[in-house]
């Protein structure tokens, strides 16, 4: 069961365009590094991570992972991507879901994702990984104890410069396809998200989005009456576009949440729908879904006062007053 590891990959990864990243033994996370979408290989870093195994940051590459158990359905969106988008080095971990590595047409460009489905307990979605995330190329799957595979052609192979571009629009473009084939294979509530928009089936919100949230937070003061999880979901759809991934700010969403919605698993499900959209979901000690439960589990327990929807709508205000002010320097900037 043999497999690179990061002292035997990361300088040829470096030298072909791409940003290694270690990643822990047995899992499918990076070492735990301060800032580890901003990890810069250096050679001295190969002893200290002797053990890891590899990662590739992507932003200035995008992962297309087809997360979906069902091997026609991998198939079928595989071939529609490489007919459409061209060709692409392929990574296999849990047969039949794998990811296509392609190249970012523009920087900065961010994460998408289909809403989940589920079909007879199973579970699928579609992601474009994108800035501020991550993929493994080299290691040993945690679930199937078998190493990584790559098909056709793999990122010691062929540079980043090679891979086939894809623009924000063609990234909206395959998460709408995926989205039209998943809803044919199983069910969901939860429109599709992309590009740092809503992703939860509360976040499709039919009013001007952030004037709302301070509309319906208006209404709030006067009737009294609660927070509806619609006017939730629209709020932290508004707040998601910042992308304040900063531990405190989310910290501070998820004991609104956890506060207007009672605790229940309703509102766990928001939370990590909303967590989704940070870039900091798969990192830290409280990283994704796992991270996400075990702080919910937290809430509530403080004797302090409730943090509530009024907070988060105050956050809000200040972002968007603050946003307003800038884009009067950067306009000046461009001209």
């Amino acid at each position: 069961m043999n497999t690179l590891r990061f002292p035997q990959a990361a300088a040829r990864l470096t030298q072909h365009g791409y940003r290694p990243v270690p990643i822990t033994p047995g899992t499918k996370a990076p070492t735990r590094l301060p800032k580890w979408q901003h990890y810069v290989y250096t050679p001295t870093d190969d002893a200290r991570f002797a053990d890891c195994g590899v990662g590739i940051l992507t932003g200035d590459v995008l992962g297309v992972d087809i997360d979906i158990p069902d091997a026609s359905v991998v198939k079928e969106l595989t071939m529609w991507l490489v007919n459409t988008y061209g060709a692409a080095p392929v990574r296999v971990g849990n047969k039949p879901k794998l990811l296509l590595l392609y190249r970012a047409a523009l920087p900065g460009q961010r994460k998408a994702q289909t809403p989940v489905y589920e079909r007879g307990g199973l579970r699928g979605k579609v992601e474009v990984l994108a800035t501020g995330q991550q993929f493994v190329a080299f290691h040993i799957h945690p679930g199937t104890q078998q190493p990584y595979e790559w098909w056709g052609a793999d990122p010691l192979s062929i540079p980043a410069s090679r891979l086939r571009a894809l623009t924000g629009e063609q990234v909206s473009e395959i998460i709408r396809h995926c989205d039209l084939r998943l809803a044919r294979w199983g069910t969901s509530s939860a429109p599709t998200r992309g590009c740092g928009r809503p992703l939860g089936a509360a976040f499709r919100r039919p009013g001007p989005g952030f004037k709302g949230a301070l509309a319906d937070n208006e209404a709030l003061k006067t009737k009294k009456t609660p927070v509806s999880m619609a006017q939730l979901a629209r709020a932290l759809a508004d707040y998601s576009d910042f992308d304040a991934s900063d531990y405190d700010s989310w910290l501070e969403a998820g004991a609104v949440i956890h506060h207007e919605t009672g605790g229940t698993d309703a509102g766990l499900d928001l939370f990590i729908k909303y967590s989704r959209c940070l870039t900091g979901f798969y990192s830290g000690a409280e990283a994704g879904e796992e991270g996400c439960r075990a702080k919910w589990r937290s809430f509530g327990q403080s004797c302090a006062s409730p943090v509530t929807f009024g907070t988060l709508v105050h956050r809000l205000a200040v972002l968007e007053t603050t946003r307003r002010q800038e884009q009067p320097h950067q306009s000046a900037g461009r001209a």
